[in-house]
């Protein structure tokens, strides 16, 4: 064979590769959905009794966020944990649907400081969980910052239950005995992570309770949960709320809050911003 002929084999060869290269990786290459966003700002779980702490919100390569999580099981096994496990779910957030959940749903909840693409903070404070036997269903809250770590906004986000639960004091809290009678209460404060987004609205991810709602930086929500389900109130507003003299226990009473008071009062005062709602 002539040399000119090789030399011709082996370029068309070596084209042919790197078109079958090129459309690969177009077959691969994932197509960018979102944004521009739906009309969404809001997801809650069709199973609100049986969340458990399995529960992940992941951003995916095409912008949806795509929510896993694991309900708690209903037939205790011998081997399982106090809480057995049931079965697993996957939804996406923006497309409203279903699909297959990952392998392993992961329960770490870490997302509670992100950043807006125009350099805005979103940051969660205070406790994540339980702290000893203390009562914390008012010790968590969430900021929003400028770039500087100036404080812009300090929000407040409460939950109110469907049915009252009874808070059982025990043991030590912050070093004393804990002894007061069981109080029952149906505000808390959302134990959330946070997902940005790419204009600037962010996802509050309650994995406690099976909600999401999403949010601009000013506390703006299209979510029919709000004024309903999910009030925001300002920290500041929140605490001369409870600190008012009358919840106060007396040195025999060992002094702290009077816990059922408050919650009795604050969930009268969110009744009334519920108004028609």
């Amino acid at each position: 064979m002539a040399l000119t002929t090789i030399v011709a084999c082996l370029t068309a060869m070596g084209v042919g590769e790197t078109v079958q290269a090129s459309e690969t990786k177009k077959e691969t290459a994932v197509v960018k959905k979102y944004p521009p966003y739906p009309d969404v700002w809001e997801w809650v779980t069709p199973y609100p009794t049986r969340m458990s702490y399995r529960f992940q919100a992941e951003m995916r390569p095409d912008g949806d966020v795509q929510l896993s999580f694991q309900l708690k099981g209903q037939s205790p096994k011998p081997t399982e944990d106090v809480f057995p496990r049931g079965e697993e779910h996957s939804f996406l957030f923006f497309s409203k649907r279903s699909i297959a959940p990952p392998k392993d749903i992961q329960a770490s909840h870490n997302k509670r400081r992100v950043i807006l693409p125009n350099g805005k903070i979103v940051m969660i404070l205070g406790t994540s969980g339980g702290s000893g036997n203390c009562f914390r269903e008012f010790d968590r809250s969430l900021a929003v910052r400028d770039h500087n770590e100036q404080e812009l906004s300090h929000k407040m986000l409460f939950y109110v239950l469907g049915s009252p639960e009874t808070f059982v004091p025990s043991g030590m809290c912050e070093g004393m005995p804990y002894d007061d009678p069981p109080f029952s209460y149906r505000i808390v404060t959302m134990l959330a992570d946070l997902i940005p987004l790419q204009d600037n609205t962010f996802l509050v991810v309650d994995y406690v309770h099976g909600v999401v709602i999403r949010f601009d930086e000013q506390w703006q929500s299209k979510s029919s949960l709000l004024n309903r389900r999910v009030f925001v109130m300002g920290e500041q507003e929140v605490q001369t709320f409870i600190r008012n003299e009358k919840y106060l226990n007396t040195e025999a009473e060992g002094y702290g809050l009077r816990w059922q008071s408050v919650d009795g009062d604050l969930y009268q005062y969110l009744m009334t911003l519920k108004g028609g709602k």
